[in-house]
């Protein structure tokens, strides 16, 4: 499974992570702790990429992302 992704501007990491936020609230209902903890998550792995933030999720695959998940709890301090 490829991630596609296309804008036709620039989108900054708070405009993503807003999608996101009303896209867990909205279609997933998950309760604002939930959105808080995954959106605080996915900005760590947002930060990671370089800028602009549009254009480097597009070569994502699932195992980067899933690679990123298991760093972050086994990690220090995951625990």
């Amino acid at each position: 499974m490829e991630i596609k992704v296309s804008f036709a501007r620039p989108v900054g990491l708070e405009d993503l992570l807003d999608e996101y936020r009303q896209w867990l609230r909205e279609e997933r209902g998950l309760a604002p702790e939930s959105v808080r903890c995954y959106a605080q998550q996915s900005r760590n792995l947002l930060a990671s990429l370089s800028e602009p933030v549009g254009p480097s999720l597009g070569p994502l695959e699932p195992v980067d992302i899933i690679s990123y998940v298991v760093g972050v709890c086994h990690g220090p301090g995951s625990r």
